[in-house]
């Protein structure tokens, strides 16, 4: 009986915006508004998700702190602009007495929003932005791109329930049947408003049940989120060429110890490498010696009388294909920084396009009120998002990579000593036990030093001096050990600034 009931159609003649089954309203208290609640609380959630992505990739995160300030208002006038430009054709909104005053289109707080806008005006915003930090934090604009337009997605996901309270974006009708897969709060919700009562079927007495098209959409974003951050940086390291295959003495990949340690930090096994240390050791630090970058050779070209001809077609014929190529010497499939910001825009648009084509109403379309616009627009930007992921995936490292930058991961430049990763380098090339003596010690770290450049056959005191190196031990062993690397100032030193380590061995 209480099954009977639960299932039982709502009847239109008690329900109003202040009175719904299961209390789902736009507005609770007179000033708690549901649609505010989820942008806000999903643009938190993206900004933490884009924080927590740039400490795991080792980037300055403090650009992304006060980038939110110019980026979020800039998004909320998009958002604005594109919600409200063509909201009614029948009225044009500029140029005679009664249309709405051209910056009335930016006020972000009143209805009449369009997700499309705010992402699209947020996101060329933040690529002026952060092609700014670029230039002086040495990390690619690509890099933060991938780390926060993804997690656009997670703002999209909350934004939609937003809409689910105000009864929104519902797609073509469909039977009170065919929603009892539905939870009851959501199946008895499927309804839009005409005035102040729920839309009626045509010609009877009964609520016009559309389907749930908020719903959709936000699960659907929700898995391609997961597959932009989890499986797309991961999709050539699984299908490709692995380490552990081509040398499993020296990647000693063990699966069940990877997911043990995983789970528990603690767990240690020192003969054997998760799958985060293999990718660290065969990729992400296995970095070209300064030697092997000295010999790249620079190729000539015919000059022109113009110095910016000049710089192009060095840029052009000097290209980056060999230092990509020492950055990758064993070809693994890396995914390259700006794959997934590209194929955010692909799949997202692809998304819309689907669930566009099963909205009834025009104006819930991006490009309001006009269906074949709409739908080329979101062909334009899918197709721009599947270009822009080949670029950067085939064209970008072999043209646009530099020493001293951070793409999809640092490539190395060695006359600055604070780029140098030492103490990684450290960690993995000395066997610490077989040492007893801390000069000892300090000799093995210059010659381990040299090797680390290519200068196998060089003289550490040519370029440096060791300094303030003091050892660590416990019970005969040693446990860590700090020193400080100094360059000498002379003219025929390419080298310059000073490095301190701390290293400890494991």
């Amino acid at each position: 009986m209480l099954n009977q009931l639960l299932l039982a159609e709502p009847s239109p003649g008690w329900i109003n915006p202040d009175n719904t089954p299961h209390n789902i309203i736009a507005t609770y208290g007179g000033w708690v508004h549901m649609y505010a609640v989820f942008i806000t609380t999903g643009m938190i959630l993206a900004v933490f998700a884009s924080y927590v992505r740039l400490k795991t990739k080792n980037v300055p995160v403090e650009p992304l702190i006060w980038a939110v300030f110019i980026i979020i208002p800039f998004s909320l006038f998009g958002a604005s602009f594109f919600g409200k430009y063509n909201e009614d054709p029948s009225q044009p909104l500029i140029g005679y007495d009664g249309g709405a005053p051209f910056w009335s289109l930016f006020a972000f707080w009143k209805a009449g929003m369009s997700i499309h806008g705010g992402v699209l005006f947020g996101v060329v915003v933040g690529i002026i932005v952060f092609a700014f930090v670029a230039r002086k934090s040495r990390v690619s604009m690509w890099v933060y791109i991938d780390c926060i337009v993804p997690n656009i997605l997670l703002g999209q996901v909350l934004g939609r329930w937003g809409n689910f309270f105000n009864h929104e974006l519902l797609g073509d009708p469909v039977s009170y049947e065919s929603l009892k897969w539905l939870p009851a709060f959501i199946r008895d919700n499927c309804f839009q408003w005409v005035g102040d009562h729920p839309e009626l079927v045509p010609g009877g007495g009964t609520i016009q049940w559309r389907a749930p098209i908020f719903l959709y959409e936000s699960f659907w974003n929700f898995i391609l989120w997961v597959i932009l951050t989890f499986v797309v940086p991961n999709f050539g390291k699984v299908l490709g060429p692995k380490p552990w295959k081509k040398d499993p003495q020296k990647y000693p990949f063990d699966f069940k110890y990877s997911v043990r340690h995983f789970f528990n930090r603690k767990i240690e096994e020192p003969d054997k490498l998760t799958w985060k240390e293999v990718w660290d050791k065969a990729f992400y630090y296995n970095n070209p010696t300064q030697k092997q970058l000295e010999q790249i050779k620079s190729k000539k070209f015919k000059e022109t009388s113009s110095p910016t001809i000049n710089r192009l077609k060095n840029w052009w014929v000097n290209d980056a294909k060999e230092l990509t190529r020492l950055n990758n010497p064993e070809g693994y499939w890396i995914t390259r920084s700006g794959v997934q910001a590209g194929l955010y825009f692909f799949g997202w648009n692809l998304i819309r396009f689907v669930l566009e084509t099963q909205r009834e109403n025009g104006a819930d379309l991006f490009v309001m009120n006009n269906r074949p616009l709409d739908y080329a627009m979101l062909w334009m930007i899918a197709i721009f998002g599947l270009l822009m992921a080949a670029y950067a995936q085939w064209f970008a490292p072999i043209k646009l990579r530099k020493n001293g930058h951070l793409y999809e991961k640092e490539y190395v430049d060695y006359t600055n000593l604070a780029n140098w990763k030492l103490e990684y380098y450290l960690q993995h090339q000395i066997n610490y036990n077989q040492i007893s003596q801390q000069q000892e010690l300090e000799t093995l770290i210059k010659t381990k030093v040299m090797t680390y450049l290519g200068y196998e056959n060089k003289s550490f005191e040519e370029y440096f001096s060791l300094t303030d190196f003091k050892v660590f031990s416990h019970q005969n062993h040693i446990t860590s050990f700090t020193f400080k690397i100094m360059t000498h100032n002379q003219p025929s030193n390419i080298f310059t600034d000073e490095i301190s380590c701390e290293v400890v061995v494991a």
